[in-house]
């Protein structure tokens, strides 16, 4: 009997040692896990940020594309009406200067005493 007692008191010290143990590792694990919890919190808070900031990028990107784009228009617009003018200055020169001599040819052939002169 006494070698009972000694074996059952032996065996609960045995599974108290193991349940003590089995303890101690899931402390560690659960601390193990909360410190990657945290971890990924950091990450997923990181990458919060970084997507804001992408955003951010792009939409000063898009703005920057479209007043690009538009000063191109622009710039586009006024060469149309630059070559516009660039051929209508002599144009409308010559039309003067022959109207001049016209003008000129018509008092000369009227005459001086001529009501148009």
């Amino acid at each position: 009997m006494q070698f009972t007692v000694v074996m059952f008191l032996s065996l609960t010290l045995l599974a108290v040692a193991i349940s003590h143990e089995a303890a101690d590792r899931q402390a560690a694990q659960n601390l193990e896990i909360s410190k990657h919890n945290r971890e990924v919190a950091a990450a997923h808070h990181e990458l919060a940020h970084v997507h804001q900031d992408v955003q951010s990028e792009r939409h000063n990107l898009s703005s920057g594309w479209n007043d690009l784009e538009s000063e191109r228009r622009q710039i586009a617009h006024d060469r149309r009406t630059q070559s516009l003018l660039a051929a209508l200055v002599p144009m409308v020169g010559t039309i003067a200067v022959v109207v001049a001599a016209l003008y000129f040819l018509l008092c000369r052939a009227i005459g001086p005493g001529s009501p148009l002169v």
